[in-house]
């Protein structure tokens, strides 16, 4: 056995009541950590420490499963979607929700980019949209026509 080798110990997070569908993390940020964010069907999405584990808050505010989660490279925004329509942008530090879209399906997917203002969303009609988080009444793209060359 290579001598250089580093053993990792797994990390074991409690604190859902259901089960977890969606798990995203952040890229390591400045002070050489990284941060979890987790999607569960009890409707409470958590944000924890990498490295540890040690859970850092849940964001509240929907009502209904949690289908995808998102956190931005540097760990400061989360998104989240839901069973109950829509898809929201968090500040990941306070807690804050920034901006709520609301969608005609169930959210199952989300994403952020990487300069933060815009959110991408997929629901369970096939529906994709984008959305600018600093004007998130409505979405700048819908798009559910996909073809492909």
């Amino acid at each position: 056995m290579n001598g250089s080798m580093i053993r990792q110990t797994p990390i074991t997070c409690t604190g859902h009541s259901r089960p977890v569908v969606d798990i995203e993390f952040s890229d390591i940020t400045d002070d050489l950590s990284y941060y979890l964010i987790s999607a569960s069907k009890d409707g409470k999405p958590q944000l924890r420490e990498g490295g540890t584990g040690d859970w850092l808050g849940t964001f509240e505010g929907h009502k209904g499963a949690i289908w995808a989660v998102d956190i931005s490279y540097d760990g400061t925004r989360a998104a989240t979607g839901a069973a109950d329509f829509t898809s929201n942008y968090w500040d990941a530090e306070s807690g804050d929700c920034l901006a709520s879209c609301t969608h005609s399906h169930i959210v199952k997917s989300v994403s952020i980019n990487r300069e933060m203002n815009l959110l991408l969303t997929g629901t369970s009609k096939s529906i994709l949209s984008v959305f600018d988080v600093r004007q998130p009444q409505k979405s700048i793209e819908v798009r559910s026509d996909f073809s492909f060359l």
